[in-house]
């Protein structure tokens, strides 16, 4: 039962990394690849996720794109000390007003608040099935 519930949620979560996908695509974010392919879904027992894991020399960049140089896990300005991180910063701004806004070039969030509705409806199919199966 858990793997498939596991899998099921990692179905809806590829919903929104394939949006992303094309988000990110749009916006000309593709240079290597390595960000568009480093956007992948993925699910524990409790919850879906999707995650990027894209970087240059340790510098996390996509965080520029996706919060306009604002870490929003500890609302404080991303250290950026490699080149083509400075370039970015320079370019697109080093801080977005409050914690929670997404960047000028973000991909995930905007992806996650397109794909709500019919992951909503596939959490709920899930759990539907769940209740029905198992007799939660």
């Amino acid at each position: 039962m858990a793997k498939e519930l596991r899998g099921e949620l990692k179905d809806a979560a590829g919903h929104v990394a394939s949006t992303a996908k094309g988000i990110a695509e749009f916006q000309g974010l593709r240079d290597t690849g390595k960000l568009i392919n480093s956007i992948r879904p993925g699910a524990t027992m409790s919850y879906a996720y999707v995650k990027e894991t894209a970087n240059r020399n340790g510098f996390l960049y996509p965080r520029i794109y996706e919060f306009g140089g604002r870490d929003v896990q500890f609302g404080r300005a991303i250290l950026n000390r490699s080149s083509r991180g400075k370039q970015l910063r320079s370019r697109f701004g080093s801080a977005l007003g409050s914690r929670g806004q997404f960047g000028p070039r973000a991909f995930l969030g905007p992806a996650v608040e397109m794909e709500r509705p019919k992951v909503e409806a596939a959490v709920e199919r899930i759990l539907d099935r769940a209740v029905d199966r198992y007799g939660f």
